[in-house]
């Protein structure tokens, strides 16, 4: 069996003194629902207490594609993933919008696509200590999305 190795080139832009900027909201609700809303300018929910351990609980857009997803496994900080599909860029970082109280460690990643659960460019979420939602209830975010960077 011959294995195909998808490869990415990253294009990065000339520097520019005033690059896009694009936020994208995300929040958890006080029911500790998810709601993101994507580049696409829809709003998409998802409810942790619907995800299975070992299982990826995905969202879908209208035309079926997963837009957002939860990974959970025990004693494991849960994986939440979110598509920035349609982003002009993937160099994007987590802002802290409100929420009262200061947390624990987020860590996060973009990903051109390769590599998580939604099969294109994603934001991705975990925070440490957090077994079953990276966000805890009311917490609200935006995923900041800065230049115009894509990789093909």
């Amino acid at each position: 069996m011959n294995a195909t190795v998808e490869t990415h080139e990253l294009k990065i832009p000339a520097p520019t003194t005033n690059p896009p900027i694009e936020m994208f909201y995300l929040r958890s609700d006080p029911l500790g629902r998810i709601t993101w809303v994507a580049p696409d300018g829809n709003s998409y929910t998802l409810d942790p207490a619907n995800a299975q351990p070992f299982q990826w609980l995905l969202v879908n857009d209208d035309a079926g594609r997963p837009v957002m997803g939860l990974y959970k496994k025990p004693n494991v900080d849960a994986i939440l993933v979110v598509s920035i599909d349609g982003a002009k860029s993937i160099a994007a970082t987590l802002l802290h919008a409100e929420d009262d109280t200061a947390r624990r460690v987020y860590y996060f990643a973009t990903d051109a696509g390769n590599t998580n659960a939604l099969n294109r460019p994603a934001f991705v979420l975990r925070a440490q200590g957090f077994e079953d939602s990276p966000l805890e209830v009311n917490a609200n975010f935006f995923v900041m999305c800065v230049g115009e960077v894509q990789f093909n």
